[in-house]
C-alpha cells in the first residue's frame, strides 16, 4: 500500500501521543513509589497492582507503536482481503469462484487511474443477459481487454459491487500497483 505524506503525518501524531501517554504514566507511577524512585520498593497493596497493570499497558503500547512503525524489508506483509458476499451479490461471487477455478488470479493489482477503455474492452461483444461482469477487474492489472473471464449478472449487484470494491480502495488507500486478496465467501 502506498504510504504518502498524510500517512506519515498520522503516523508521527500517533508516535508522538502514545509518546506523551507513557510519559505521562511513568512520572504517575515514579510519584506513587515512596522515595520518588525505582530503587525503593512499593507498599503492598492496590497500588503496586495498578502500576503492574500501568506498566503491562506501556509495554503493549510500546509494542504496538513499534509494530505500526517498523517496516522489514523482505518479510512479509498481509494483503487487504477484498471479500465478495455470496449473499450480498450472489451471481457475482459465483462468476469470481468459476473465474479463480478456471485459473484467475486470486491475488490483483489495482491500476489507477482506470484507462477509460479497460471495461468497454473486456465487454466488447457482450450479447447476454443482464450487465456485463469481468473477472479479474477492470481497476487491475490483471483485467482488461482479452484478459478478464465475463458473465451476465443483474444490473444492481453490478453497481452494489462496484461501490463495494471503491469503498474497499479507499479504506485501504490501495493506489496504482498495490497488490490486494479477492475471496468469495
Amino acid at each position: 500500500m502506498t504510504t504518502g505524506p498524510d500517512q506519515l503525518v498520522a503516523q508521527i501524531t500517533l508516535a508522538l501521543l502514545l509518546l506523551v501517554v507513557a510519559g505521562l504514566l511513568v512520572t504517575r507511577m515514579l510519584r506513587a513509589i515512596p522515595g520518588a524512585g525505582w530503587v525503593s520498593l512499593p507498599y503492598p497493596g492496590r497500588g503496586l497492582l495498578r502500576r503492574a497493570i500501568g506498566l503491562l499497558l506501556l509495554l503493549v503500547l510500546v509494542g504496538l507503536l513499534l509494530d505500526a512503525l517498523t517496516v522489514e524489508d523482505g518479510g512479509e506483509r498481509r494483503l487487504p482481503v477484498f471479500v465478495v458476499d455470496t449473499n450480498r451479490t450472489p451471481a457475482i461471487a459465483a462468476h469470481i469462484r468459476a473465474a479463480q477455478a478456471a485459473g484467475k488470479p486470486a491475488i490483483l493489482h489495482r491500476i489507477s487511474p482506470r484507462p477509460a477503455d479497460r471495461r468497454p474492452g473486456a465487454c466488447r461483444g457482450w450479447r447476454g443477459p443482464g450487465s456485463c461482469d469481468e473477472y479479474p477487474f477492470a481497476s487491475t492489472y490483471e483485467g482488461g481487454p482479452g484478459k478478464a473471464s465475463i458473465a451476465g449478472v443483474p444490473l444492481w449487484e453490478q453497481r452494489r459491487q462496484g461501490g463495494d470494491l471503491l469503498g474497499f480502495y479507499r479504506r485501504h488507500r490501495i493506489g496504482n500497483g498495490d497488490a490486494f486478496v479477492v475471496v468469495v465467501q
